[in-house]
């Protein structure tokens, strides 16, 4: 799994949707029919899943930056589909090499973070961060099941 922006950024994007948003757990629901409503339009029925687990991980980590404001985008690509978050934090996030020993952790920082990504990058196909001005980008590559490539 690469965490390199530049596999990402080679491939032509047929189609960017993207919507501003405000970080409220209660909205969750919301944005998850978003991702939902948007993989069904591209015919992507066996992704939506995780795409929306994904998303839905990828929001969650921006309420540990300080700033609620952010945008969802997804990217519709020949091969796959990038879910990415823009946030206006400089703070860069790291997506953890393995999984968070549990011995080694109280459950309850456990219950609260580490968890999220970790999800993100065994689910995706290719994850990373990039610095844009005023914040970053994290986010995470999932290609099309074989029998939606055409």
């Amino acid at each position: 799994m690469t965490t390199d922006a530049s596999g990402v950024r080679r491939k032509p994007v047929q189609d960017t949707q993207s919507w501003a948003m405000e970080f409220d757990p209660h909205r969750l629901p919301l944005l998850r029919e978003v991702v939902t409503a948007q993989m069904r339009l591209w015919e992507l029925e066996e992704r939506v899943e995780d795409a929306r687990l994904i998303a839905t991980e990828l929001v969650c980590n921006i309420k540990h930056t300080g700033d609620n404001h952010f945008r969802l985008i997804m990217r519709r690509r020949t091969d796959a589909i990038v879910i990415g978050v823009r946030d206006f934090s400089p703070v860069l996030v790291a997506f953890p090499d393995t999984e968070p020993d549990v011995a080694d952790l109280d459950l309850r920082e456990l219950a609260e973070h580490g968890r999220g990504l970790s999800c993100v990058r065994s689910f995706a196909d290719g994850v990373g961060v990039r610095p844009v001005p005023n914040g970053k980008v994290i986010w995470a590559k999932l290609r099309y099941p074989h029998a939606c490539q055409a």
